[in-house]
């Protein structure tokens, strides 16, 4: 028994969450272990036999449920407040126990601070990459690989004459963006692309809203998304490049014919 005892007693002591016990006043009794005395930022002696709501953030006080010895009253993302001013995100859980016939609740807490960190940063970098598809200058746009449009950027909204929301859950086919002939070529894209297959540049010409043509060269890349094959299209818009390269032709063509005819 001794020995059991002096086992539970190290695994209780060295024990990475933070645990200890509170009784129906809510108030710690018996011991704290050393992950818990860590987050709290206390000695033993000043946590032991005080009311366990007093290591929280004051505003979240008043969040905390009733405690019910029957069930599980509490599964919950709380903040400590170590003196220091320090918070400290924790992950707790409260299960109901009997000691001695008493009931009691064993409190087990882990420390999230460098989840929450990570979490943060990830949100971040999320809000840095959207930023820069919301303003690239080419037109960036998600589909799925029925050509169902899912998402794109501000420069797809001009470049179409789409509201996002106009364009978000409706093909090209529906929206009418390509002819006839245009159809072949893009369904031949859409197939690569669900066999793991970049394409382009390739050159379409695109039906706006309000009926305008704009000649595009579009890139498409098969991306995967929560598991999801979705096809990253960049669309770029040639219209003065063609006019530029019409100009030159007809130019070219001139010259030629100037000088056949001087010769």
């Amino acid at each position: 028994l001794q020995e059991s005892e002096t086992r539970l007693s190290m695994i209780f002591k060295n024990d990475p969450t933070g645990i200890f016990i509170v009784n129906k006043e809510t108030r710690i009794i018996f011991d704290v272990n050393d992950s818990a005395l860590k987050s709290i930022g206390l000695p033993r002696g000043d946590v032991v036999g005080k009311i366990c709501h007093k290591f929280l953030c004051p505003a979240e006080m008043g969040s905390c449920p009733i405690c019910d010895f029957g069930e599980v009253v509490d599964r919950s993302e709380r903040v400590l407040l170590k003196p220091d001013g320090t918070r400290v995100p924790i992950l707790k859980s409260v299960v109901p126990i009997k000691l001695n016939a008493e009931n009691y609740l064993l409190e087990n807490f882990i420390d999230i601070t460098e989840r929450k960190r990570l979490e943060e940063e990830l949100r971040n970098s999320e809000e840095r990459l959207k930023i820069i598809f919301d303003y690239a200058p080419d037109a960036y746009y998600l589909n799925d690989l029925k050509g169902n449009f899912i998402d794109g950027n501000i420069a797809a909204e001009k470049l179409l004459g789409y509201d996002r929301n106009e364009l978000i859950g409706k093909s090209f086919l529906k929206l009418n963006l390509l002819s006839l002939k245009q159809l072949p070529m893009a369904a031949k894209l859409l197939v690569k692309n669900s066999l793991g297959q970049a394409t382009g540049p390739d050159e379409f010409v695109l039906s706006q809203k309000d009926g305008s043509k704009v000649a595009v060269e579009i890139l498409s890349h098969p991306v995967k998304i929560k598991d999801q094959t979705m096809v990253l299209g960049i669309a770029r818009d040639i219209t003065e490049r063609k006019r530029a390269d019409m100009a030159l032709k007809e130019s070219e063509e001139r010259y030629t014919s100037l000088f056949q005819g001087a010769a």
